[in-house]
């Protein structure tokens, strides 16, 4: 008898964590009989116990999304649309809301590329999770037209804020989704790095010089004079210890000619 106890203690499944999503408890466990992380949760409807039980967090998440979307439809006695219109139709609604013309550009590309990965003729509520994964994996392994070099995960997360403001007006842009709460969509996983850059002496020398060199003969006067002011105004900056928003903001009657100084 003991020995029975002893092995069915080791088969329970260890509870790692216990967090709320829309109301409902979900608890990740450790499942030692199958030696993977699981995620449970429990509820019920008409008074039958109901569980749910998958090894990814968000695709629970997502049952218990069409879940709760079916419970507010019920509880305001709205239909449930039989069609969903398609993301195609979205997409093309959000387009001439886009003014300016390499914007829309980039996002007909966008639309385009994220279509494509897609199952043909896709409904807004069939979208999952998943969808924008495949999306992030996708360009992660393209290199860019200019640069021949790697995607970065900063570039994708700025093409899905453009998806992403196109999946949160549907309920705007589609009456019959009044009701449709769009999911907070994945992004690149990126790493944090500092931007600052040491320059030593010497290179801020040869960059001095080479802005105030001599005019060439394919450079315009124009150019030349916004050359060489740049080396000005990034010597003032060293000398002086100002930063671009302090410079830029100081006017002609903080400079005191006679003593050369502001």
């Amino acid at each position: 008898m003991k020995a029975k106890q002893t092995k069915k203690k080791q088969s329970a499944p260890e509870v790692i964590a216990i967090f709320n999503y829309r109301g409902f408890k979900i608890r990740e466990v450790f499942n030692r009989k199958k030696s993977r992380r699981e995620f449970h949760t429990r509820f019920e409807i008409n008074k039958k116990a109901f569980r749910l039980t998958n090894v990814s967090r968000s695709v629970l998440q997502e049952l218990i999304d069409e879940i709760y979307y079916q419970e507010k439809r019920v509880k305001h006695n709205l239909s449930v649309p039989s069609v969903s219109p398609e993301l195609k139709q979205l997409f093309d609604k959000r387009l001439p809301m886009i003014t300016r013309p390499h914007q829309k550009k980039m996002a007909e590309r966008i639309f385009e590329v994220f279509l494509s990965l897609l199952p043909k003729d896709i409904q807004i509520s069939d979208l999952k999770r998943a969808h924008f994964q495949k999306y992030i994996d996708f360009r992660l392994s393209q290199n860019g037209v200019k640069t021949n070099q790697k995607i970065t995960p900063q570039t994708v997360n700025r093409e899905l804020s453009i998806i992403s403001a196109a999946w949160h007006l549907a309920p705007v842009l589609f009456p019959e989704l009044d009701t449709f709460e769009p999911f907070q969509i994945p992004k690149a996983k990126t790493k944090r790095t500092r931007r600052e850059i040491s320059v030593s002496a010497s290179d801020f020398e040869k960059l001095i010089n080479y802005l105030s060199r001599e005019k060439i003969s394919k450079e315009t006067d124009a150019q030349y004079f916004h050359r060489v002011r740049l080396a000005h105004i990034l010597e003032f900056a060293l000398e002086s210890g100002f930063r671009r928003k302090e410079i830029t903001a100081l006017k002609f009657s903080q400079f005191d000619r006679e003593a050369l100084a502001l």
